[in-house]
């Protein structure tokens, strides 16, 4: 089976799991490749204006994220679960520290990064209103979201995508809005049940011909 082949009955395979069996675990390696998939993904201007909680099994703070979560069985069963945010504002403090880990990384010294400084600067000044901060930051975690659910298809693993949340409760509990981010979405990751019936019915996507304009 070719490279493509392979990918195509991984997304083909995947489906957003209902039902996880809480007895299978996601091993380290993969939970450790979906991290670094995460770490890995695209950001506008490589701003990186986000965090990623990961809940592993701390049994007591799952009941409390299902509680804010409607009730949803996934915070429960799944193996783990991460949590994407963004920071509401892009401070001055965080272009700094994206220049001095691009330094040290690429083995420069600031002085030759500084029209990479500038134009983050140009970036900040782009986000000076809150409204537009808020909605261009918080976009960018569907990228990483999107690696995420594609790396774990590709790892066996299955995933499930939850806006439906009480997100300033997450926010509460996890801290979150102590340090200036926001929680937008979850990602439930394990193994399905074999009771979950949704992975019986054929995945349903419209035609290429109705998605594509070609030109």
């Amino acid at each position: 089976m070719s490279t493509s082949e392979e990918i195509l009955k991984a997304l083909n395979w995947r489906y957003a799991t209902k039902a996880y069996d809480p007895s299978k675990k996601l091993s380290i390696e993969q939970l450790q490749t979906i991290k670094d998939l995460m770490r890995l993904s695209p950001s506008s201007s490589g701003l990186q204006a986000w965090k990623f909680v990961h809940i592993g099994h701390n049994l007591e703070l799952r009941k409390e994220l299902r509680a804010a979560g409607y009730n949803q069985q996934q915070f429960e069963q799944a193996s783990d679960i991460m949590v994407f945010a963004a920071y509401e504002n892009l401070s001055a403090e965080h272009i700094e520290k994206i220049v001095k880990n691009a330094a040290l990384v690429q083995g420069k010294t600031e002085a030759e990064i500084e029209p990479f400084r500038q134009y983050l600067q140009g970036v900040l000044k782009m986000h000076a209103d809150p409204e537009i901060a808020k909605v261009n930051l918080s976009r960018q975690v569907y990228i990483a979201l999107g690696l995420a659910l594609t790396t774990a298809a590709l790892l066996g693993v299955d995933a499930t995508p939850m806006e439906g949340f009480d997100k300033a409760k997450f926010d509460q509990i996890l801290g979150l809005d102590k340090q200036g981010l926001h929680s937008y979405v979850v990602l439930a990751l394990g193994f399905r049940s074999p009771d979950d019936t949704y992975q019986l019915q054929k995945k349903v996507r419209f035609p290429e011909s109705e998605l594509f304009i070609e030109k």
